[in-house]
């Protein structure tokens, strides 16, 4: 069984249903960190629908808590958030400013055929 994340009506991610809520549930985590929306919805008919413009404000808004960050473990605990949020949102074809940094540049690029549609 699996779970899609949608942006705009496009499936950008189809994970396992456990791998899909962990995900939710860590991104849900970053929010209230951030003192923000996630921008996802609840899980319904197996879909996690993506509102783009608080999505966006979030991964923005948790790049620039990263690229300002020199704590190890914060920036650790950010990149799997953000590396996934990172790949759905090139899908969807929406561009965010990454933080410079080669980490998380690695990440995403790892993670690109690691995620299925």
């Amino acid at each position: 069984m699996s779970v899609y994340f949608e942006i705009r009506g496009v499936p950008v991610w189809n994970p396992a249903s456990s791998v899909g809520v962990f995900y939710a549930d860590q991104l849900e985590a970053a929010a209230r960190f951030a003192n923000m929306e996630s921008g996802l919805s609840s899980l319904e008919a197996d879909s996690f629908v993506i509102d783009t413009a608080r999505f966006g404000a979030l991964i923005n808004q948790l790049i620039c808590t990263y690229g300002s960050s020199n704590h190890t473990v914060l920036r650790h605990q950010l990149r799997a958030v953000l590396a996934p949020a990172l790949v759905m949102l090139s899908r969807a074809g929406i561009s965010c400013d990454m933080a410079d940094d080669d980490a998380l540049r690695d990440e995403v690029a790892h993670l690109v055929p690691a995620m299925p549609v």
